[in-house]
């Protein structure tokens, strides 16, 4: 039986509703492929189709942790871009909560740093076009949301290669201070105020992270982060195998002034323009700039 042929009771319609999925009948679990956020990340299957099942299984569950799965659910039912991890529904009878999402290949924290894949320019700034678009697409919801843990982690690759936002745990999260350090704009290490600008911040994080192919301040701890933060310290941008464009863009996005840093409709415009001034590179290319430096050498 495919997706659209479910007889799941609580179908939901296209304004924000979802399927009420039954645990027992519809859910095969598989193994565990991961964590984040109010649950672990296992494999399974729903109606025969491979599916991620984020879960809330834990006996001493408390009302804030039920809160913060509701949260999550409501603020992922609206959602339908893309970019961002499409929500096929959720069990929602004790214990067996879990969100029911696709599946996909792997987080971008794995490709960078795990398998650690060799990636092309072009392809660097095609990844940031993904993960911008669903950035700039959730900003323009009214109200805005603001996903506030947007990092490696939480950026999955699909099958087909397309990146895809996920987790949106934080969204309505009143803690100023939560999140992952790392990744996090002064003003929230401040307890100050903020607004849509923590995600661009963020992102330049993220830029800076596909360009060097490095954790961004690994093995520092959390005070050390929160202080270099403050002082407007930023980790040293690779002056080898990066337009100065892209530099540039990742200065103005980590900008320690809020107001200073763009919004995700101006991020994408320039990486796309950026993406359209890297030249394409076949194999072809590759091995007959090899052989000119070979032929070179030998001379």
């Amino acid at each position: 039986m495919s997706l659209s042929e479910s007889k799941s009771e609580g179908k939901g319609d296209d304004n924000g509703g979802w399927e009420n999925i039954d645990f027992d009948k519809d859910i095969e679990m598989g193994e565990k492929i991961g964590g984040g956020g109010i649950g672990v990340i296992y494999k399974g299957w729903y109606s025969d189709e491979p599916v991620a099942l984020k879960t809330l299984f834990d006996s001493r569950i408390g009302e804030n942790l039920k809160k913060e799965y509701m949260d999550e659910l409501l603020c992922m039912s609206k959602l339908k871009h893309s970019n961002i991890v499409q929500f096929m529904g959720a069990c929602m009878k004790p214990p067996n909560l879990c969100f029911v999402m696709e599946m996909c290949e792997c987080s971008l924290y794995d490709v960078l740093h795990v398998n650690k894949e060799e990636i092309s320019e072009r392809e660097s700034v095609r990844m940031l076009i993904d993960v911008g678009s669903a950035m700039e697409y959730l900003h323009s919801m009214k109200p805005a949301i603001i996903h506030r843990d947007l990092k490696s982690h939480n950026i999955l690759r699909a099958f087909d290669g397309t990146l895809k936002v996920c987790d949106f745990g934080l969204v309505s999260n009143k803690n100023t201070q939560a999140g992952t350090p790392a990744y996090m704009a002064p003003e929230l290490f401040e307890n100050k105020s903020y607004n849509k600008s923590v995600d661009t911040y963020a992102f330049g994080i993220l830029m800076w992270e596909i360009f060097a192919r490095e954790i961004p301040h690994y093995m520092v701890d959390v005070v050390d982060i929160r202080d270099r933060i403050i002082r407007g310290n930023r980790p040293r941008i690779p002056s080898i195998g990066i337009r100065p464009r892209c530099s540039d863009l990742i200065n103005r996005c980590w900008h320690h002034q809020s107001s200073e840093r763009p919004d995700f409709t101006s991020i994408v415009d320039e990486l796309l323009e950026i993406f359209d001034e890297i030249p394409e590179s076949t194999h072809i290319q590759n091995l007959d700039q090899f052989d000119a430096l070979d032929s070179l050498i030998r001379k």
